[in-house]
C-alpha cells in the first residue's frame, strides 16, 4: 500500500544510488520513526536522518523495520509563534517522471524580526550530491541568525555548501553527472530558498520559484489531428481512419508476441556474455551456477553442429571460447539453460569469466568497397543505398572510408565540440563559418527485449518464434549454424514488440543460442533478455561527430557546403556502413547549394558492441546538422533563422547533389506549402513575439521558439515482399501472409484494408496471418519505412489475379461474393493466390538516374521552456504539418508521426548513452537510461496532414511515414538553444562578459549541458 512504498522508500535510501526524494523531505521537516529491532520487538525512537546513517550494515539500527512516523507540528511553541516557516524541497532528474534524481533537496527554515527576514531556526539536506544523505551543518549554521534578505549571507550560504559538501567526502561517483553540474544543482536549490524567503520579489525573479517540472504541476497532454480523407471513396477502406486491427487485443494484454508462445516442456536459457574487449577469454568457470536449483545445462561453441558465426563473413561468433580474442563487450560465451526463466538469468549472473589483460587489438586490412558492397547489399534497410555507390560529378565525395585501430572514444558524457566555430571573412565578401556537432548514440529500446523460442519437430526440423525484421536472414543464419537445408528451418512471427532496425542483425543472438540448446537438449527452449542484458549486447545509433565548412554572403544565400561525418561503427563496421551512406545521402536538407557541395564520411571502428540502423539511421544526424548551419549563419549575421531558411529553400526547377530533380513530374516539392501553411496554423510571428516579451520579463525561465522543414528521399530499392492470399471457398473469408513483419507500424492493418478495397469485402471478412518462412519465403527485411507499401502492392497483385479467376463466378451470381467463391471452388478453381512485388524491377523511376523516386516532406513548429538554473526542459507545443500523399490509413500514419517524433526528442534531450574507458555502457536499463515517457511529450501537439497532394509515384498515391518525422525533433533541439541565447545574454549584462552569439551544443541536449550553456549558477545572482 501507499505506507508500505513510503517506508521502504526511505529505508532503501542507504543504497548511494538511490537518492530517494521522500527521505530528504522526511529529513528536512524534522520526521522522527519508531523502528522494531530484533526478535523482543524493542522500539527505537529516532529521527529520519539517523535511521538513514545507522540502519544499514553494521549501524545500531541494522535490520530496523519502520512501524509509524511522526511529523513535527511548526509554530506550536512558544519560542515560534512570533515567526513562521518556509519549507521548499526540490529535485531534477533526467526525466520529469520515473527517474530519479541527480541531486535533491530539502529546507525548513523559520523566520522571525522585522519583515520575518530573519532565520531563526534552519535545517537544510541534500541527496545526490555525496554518498549518502547530507545534513548541511554548516549550511545552517550560516542561516541561523542571518538576515535572509542580505546578499553577503546568500554568499556566505554558497560558501558554507562547499564546505559541507567537501566535509563529508565531496561529491559521490555518478558516471552520467559531473560534481560541477551537481554542485550547480545544489547551489540553485539554495537559491531558490532564498527567493522564498524574501518578503517580495522583482517581478523578474518571481518565475525562478513557481513549480515548472513537476508532474502534478503539468496540464494533461491534448492536440489536435486534422486530415481529408474526402476524396477517397473510390479505395475505402485504404485511406480511412481506421484503428489498427489488433490494438484491443494489445491494450488489454491478450496480443501475443514471440514471448508467450508457449510448448510443453520448455526449458529457457540466459546468455552469458563479456563486459571486457580486447582480451583473451582465459576461463569459464560454471560451477557455482551449474549447482544452482533447475540449471540443466550450460551450453558453448562446442554444442553447435554448423558454423560458429552471426554474419556472412564468419568474423563474429555465437559463442566465443576460452583462447579467443573478446573482441567487443557484450560478446556471448555461452547459455544458462534452466527449468524457468528467473533462474536462468540468476544462474547466468553466477557465471565467473576470467580474462587477460586488454591487449593491442590485431591490425586488420581495411574493408574493401568490394566488402563493403556486399554489407549493404545484405543490410540495406533503406531505399537507395545501392544507387548511392555511384554519385554524379558535381559531388566531390559521398561515401565510406574504414578507420582500423582504437580512437578516441566518440563521445562521453558532457564532452565538448573537439573545435570551437570559426568564421573568416573572403576577399570577395563572403564569409565562411566552421563548427563541429557531437551527437551522442541511442539504444533502441523497444518495449519487447530479444526474444526467441526455439522448437524440434520430426526429420530435425526446427521452428524458431523470435521477434525480427528479416525472416530470410534469421533462416539463413540458422541454417548455417545448424547445419541444416532451408527446407528444415521454419522462422515464425506474429508481431514484433517494436524494431527501429535493432531486430534486423542483433535478434540472431538469441535465435541461435535457443536453436542450438534446443538441437543439444531435444527440448524447447527460450530465451527473453533481461533490459540490462539486452543493452549490453547490442548497440544502437551511431555517435557521430561532424565538421563543417560553409560560405554564405551578407544575405544568408549559402553558396558552399562541405560536411565530414565521423561515426563510431563499435566493432562490427560493415552493420553500420548503411547508417553512414544514409547520412551523407540525405544531407543536403531542404536546400540548395549553388557552388560546390561536399558530403563525406569516416567510420570509425571501437570495441563498443557493433553500431547499427536505428530509426531514421544517419539522415536523423545529417538532416538536423544542415539545419544547425542554417542557424550558425543567422546567428553570425545577426539574422531570423527562418529569413536564411527561407532564402536557401530548393525551388521548383533545381536538382540535388545527388541528381534529383526538385518538382519533377514524380518528385513532387510541398515543402514551401507545409512551411506556409504551418507558419499561419502555428501563429509563429505572434508567439516569437510572446517569447522575446516572456524572455524579457524573467531571468531564469527562458522559452524557445523554432520551426524546421525536413525531405526524406526514398524509393523501391532492397524491397521485395510476397503475399499469400487464401480466400476460404465455403464463406469467402480471406487470409492473407505476406513477407512485411509486424512492428508496430501498423503494416498488417493497411494490408488487409488493400484486400478489402481490391476484392470489395468488409474488412471483418478479412485476417492476417503470421510472417513464416513456411509459408511465405524469400523476402527481404522490413526496414526504411517502405515496407508497409511494398507489403500493400503485394497484395494488390495477388487480388488482381483472384479478381480474374473470380470475374464470371462474381458475374454468373449478381456479384454476391460468398456465392462466387463457394461456386468457384466447387468448379476446382484455385483460390490461393501468390504474389511477389520487387519495386526496383517492377516500377523504376524515369526521371531519376541516381537519386531518390520521391520524398515524403514536412515542416514542425516547436515551442520550449527552460529553467536555467537547472537545466529542465518542458515542451509547451509541437505543430508538425506532414505530406504523407494520400495517406493509406490516418490513425496509423499520424501515430507513426506523433511516434517517431518523440522518440527523436529522447535523442535530443533525455538519452544520453556513457561508456567507460573500457567501452562497456554505464549507464544500463531503465534506472539510469531515460527514453521520453507521458510527461515528456509536448502540453499541446498538433499534427496536420496536407490534404490534396497525392504521390504521383507512390502505391496508391501515398507516402512513406515512419521515419521522415524524426528529424523534425531537431526544432525541439534548435528551440532550446534559443531559450539558452536569451538566458546567455542576461549573463553578459550580468558579468559585463560578452557571450552572444553561436554556441555549439552536443546532442543529446541534457539537463545538465542546458544547465552549463545557461551560465546562470556562474552568474551573479540577485535577491
Amino acid at each position: 500500500d501507499g505506507t508500505a512504498n513510503v517506508t521502504t522508500n526511505t529505508a532503501t535510501t542507504d543504497a548511494a544510488f538511490f537518492p530517494s526524494d521522500i527521505a530528504v523531505v522526511f529529513a528536512a521537516l524534522g520526521v522522527t520513526v519508531d523502528l522494531a529491532l530484533g526478535s523482543e520487538g524493542a522500539i527505537n525512537h529516532v529521527p529520519v536522518e539517523e535511521y538513514i546513517e545507522t540502519g544499514g550494515a553494521g549501524g545500531i539500527n541494522e535490520g530496523g523495520v519502520i512501524l509509524q512516523g511522526y511529523l513535527p507540528r511548526l509554530g506550536a511553541d512558544a519560542s515560534s509563534s512570533n515567526g513562521y516557516h518556509v519549507f521548499y524541497s526540490d529535485k531534477v532528474a533526467q526525466r520529469h517522471a520515473n527517474s530519479h534524481a541527480i541531486v535533491n533537496a530539502g529546507f525548513l527554515i523559520e523566520l522571525s524580526g522585522d519583515n520575518n527576514t530573519t532565520c531563526t531556526a534552519a535545517r537544510a539536506f541534500f541527496g545526490g550530491a555525496t554518498a549518502t544523505i547530507l545534513r548541511a551543518i554548516s549550511l545552517e549554521g550560516v542561516l541561523i541568525g542571518s538576515d535572509m534578505t542580505d546578499p553577503a549571507t546568500l554568499a556566505a550560504a554558497m560558501d558554507a555548501l562547499e564546505q559541507d559538501i567537501a566535509e563529508a567526502g565531496g561529491f559521490n561517483e555518478d558516471p552520467q553527472n559531473t560534481a560541477e553540474y551537481r554542485l550547480a544543482l545544489a547551489r540553485s536549490f539554495v537559491y531558490k530558498l532564498f527567493l522564498k524567503a524574501q518578503p517580495s520579489l522583482d517581478p523578474t525573479l518571481a518565475s525562478a520559484v513557481a513549480p515548472f517540472a513537476a508532474v502534478e504541476d503539468r496540464p494533461v497532454s491534448s492536440g489536435v489531428q486534422t486530415f481529408d480523407t474526402s476524396g477517397d471513396d473510390d479505395i475505402s477502406p485504404v485511406g480511412k481512419f481506421v484503428p489498427k486491427l489488433t490494438i484491443l487485443q494489445q491494450a488489454s494484454g491478450d496480443a501475443k508476441y514471440s514471448s508467450d508462445v508457449n510448448s510443453v516442456g520448455c526449458l529457457y536459457g540466459a546468455l552469458v556474455y563479456t563486459d571486457a574487449a580486447n582480451c583473451r577469454l582465459l576461463g569459464i568457470n560454471t560451477d557455482a551456477a551449474l549447482a544452482m536449483p533447475g540449471v540443466v545445462d550450460f551450453v558453448t561453441h562446442a554444442d553447435i553442429p554448423g558454423a560458429n558465426t552471426l554474419s556472412p563473413t564468419g568474423k563474429y561468433k555465437v559463442f566465443y571460447s576460452v583462447g579467443q580474442n573478446l573482441p567487443y563487450v557484450g560478446a556471448a560465451v555461452g547459455l544458462v539453460v534452466a527449468d524457468t526463466l528467473a533462474r536462468a538469468h540468476a544462474a547466468a549472473k553466477a557465471v565467473t569469466l576470467r580474462v587477460s589483460e586488454a591487449e593491442e587489438e590485431a591490425p586488420e586490412a581495411s574493408m574493401t568497397q568490394a566488402e563493403l558492397n556486399g554489407a549493404l547489399d545484405m543490410l540495406r534497410t533503406s531505399t537507395i543505398l545501392a544507387r548511392r555507390m555511384g554519385v554524379p560529378a558535381a559531388v566531390k565525395q559521398v561515401g565510406v572510408r574504414t578507420v582500423n585501430g582504437k580512437p578516441a572514444p566518440i563521445t562521453t558524457a558532457g564532452r565538448a565540440p573537439t573545435r570551437t566555430p570559426t568564421a573568416t571573412t573572403n576577399a570577395d565578401g563572403t564569409t565562411t563559418l566552421t563548427g563541429t556537432v557531437s551527437m551522442g548514440g541511442q539504444k533502441h529500446f523497444f518495449l519487447e527485449t530479444q526474444t526467441a523460442i526455439a522448437v524440434l519437430d520430426e526429420e530435425d526440423r526446427v521452428k524458431v518464434t523470435c521477434g525480427h525484421q528479416n525472416p530470410t536472414e534469421t533462416q539463413t543464419t540458422l541454417m548455417s549454424v545448424l547445419g541444416l537445408p532451408a527446407h528444415k528451418v521454419e522462422v515464425a512471427c506474429r508481431r514484433v514488440g517494436g524494431g527501429y532496425g535493432g531486430k534486423l542483425e542483433y535478434h540472431l543472438q538469441t535465435a541461435t543460442a535457443a536453436a542450438i540448446a534446443a538441437t543439444k537438449l531435444r527440448l524447447p527452449v527460450q530465451l527473453h533478455n533481461e533490459r540490462v542484458d539486452d543493452m549490453a549486447m547490442m548497440g544502437g545509433r551511431e555517435p557521430m561527430e561532424v565538421d563543417y565548412t560553409v560560405t554564405c554572403d551578407n544575405s544568408g544565400l549559402i553558396s558552399d557546403v562541405s560536411m565530414l561525418y565521423e561515426a563510431d561503427g563499435g566493432n562490427d563496421q560493415a552493420m553500420s556502413a548503411g547508417s553512414l551512406f544514409m547520412a551523407t545521402a540525405w544531407s543536403d536538407g531542404c536546400y540548395y547549394t549553388s557552388g560546390e557541395f561536399e558530403s563525406k564520411g569516416n567510420l570509425i571502428k571501437t570495441s563498443k558492441p557493433g553500431n547499427s540502423s536505428c530509426r531514421a539511421p544517419g539522415n536523423l544526424q545529417s538532416i538536423s546538422v544542415r539545419e544547425i548551419i542554417n542557424e550558425h549563419v543567422a546567428m553570425h549575421l545577426a539574422m531570423d533563422i527562418n529569413a536564411v531558411r527561407e532564402l536557401n529553400f530548393y525551388q521548383e526547377g533545381q536538382t540535388t547533389p545527388f541528381g534529383d530533380l526538385i518538382g519533377s513530374s514524380v518528385f513532387n516539392w510541398n515543402v514551401p506549402e507545409l512551411w506556409s501553411n504551418l507558419k499561419q496554423k502555428a501563429n509563429y510571428e505572434a508567439r516569437r513575439e510572446a517569447v522575446a516579451k516572456f524572455n524579457a520579463e524573467n531571468r531564469y525561465r527562458k522559452r524557445g521558439i523554432s520551426m524546421s522543414p525536413t525531405k526524406y528521399g526514398m524509393g523501391g530499392d532492397g524491397y521485395q515482399i510476397g503475399t499469400l492470399l487464401n480466400v476460404y471457398a465455403s464463406d469467402g473469408t480471406v487470409e492473407v501472409h505476406h513477407g512485411g513483419c509486424e512492428i508496430g507500424q501498423g503494416i498488417n492493418t493497411k494490408v488487409a484494408q488493400a484486400v478489402a478495397y481490391a476484392l470489395g469485402i468488409p474488412l471483418e471478412s478479412i485476417l492476417v496471418g503470421e510472417n513464416n518462412t513456411k509459408i511465405n519465403p524469400n523476402n527481404g527485411g522490413t526496414g526504411g519505412s517502405g515496407t508497409s507499401e511494398t507489403a500493400v502492392q503485394s497484395a494488390l497483385n495477388a487480388c488482381a489475379t483472384l479478381n480474374a479467376t473470380l470475374e464470371p463466378y462474381l458475374a454468373a451470381h449478381g456479384g454476391d461474393w460468398a456465392k462466387a467463391c463457394k461456386a468457384a471452388g466447387s468448379a476446382g478453381e484455385n483460390l490461393s493466390i501468390t504474389s511477389f512485388y520487387m519495386p526496383s524491377s517492377l516500377n523504376p523511376n524515369p526521371d531519376s538516374t541516381t537519386g531518390f523516386d520521391y520524398a515524403t516532406q514536412g515542416a514542425a513548429c516547436s515551442e520550449v521552456e527552460i529553467d536555467c538554473l537547472t537545466g529542465e526542459v518542458q515542451i509547451l507545443q509541437v505543430d508538425l504539418d506532414m505530406d504523407l500523399g494520400n495517406s493509406l490509413n490516418p490513425a496509423v500514419d499520424i501515430g507513426q508521426v506523433e511516434g517517431g517524433f518523440i522518440m527523436a526528442v529522447g535523442y535530443f534531450l533525455t538519452e544520453e548513452v556513457i561508456q567507460n574507458s573500457g567501452e562497456a555502457q554505464l549507464n544500463l536499463g531503465t534506472w539510469n537510461y531515460k527514453p521520453p515517457c507521458a510527461y515528456d511529450i509536448p502540453q499541446v501537439l498538433n499534427v496536420s496532414l496536407l490534404a490534396g497532394n497525392p504521390n504521383p509515384g507512390g502505391v496508391l498515391r501515398s507516402k512513406a511515414c515512419g521515419e521522415p518525422p524524426m528529424a523534425l525533433a531537431n526544432s525541439v533541439y534548435l528551440a532550446v538553444k534559443d531559450a539558452i541565447y536569451s538566458a546567455r545574454a542576461d549573463a553578459s549584462t550580468a558579468t559585463g562578459t560578452d557571450y552572444t552569439g553561436f554556441v555549439q551544443l552536443p546532442v543529446p541536449l541534457t539537463v545538465q549541458e542546458i544547465s552549463k550553456a545557461c551560465l546562470a549558477t556562474t552568474s551573479p545572482m540577485p535577491l
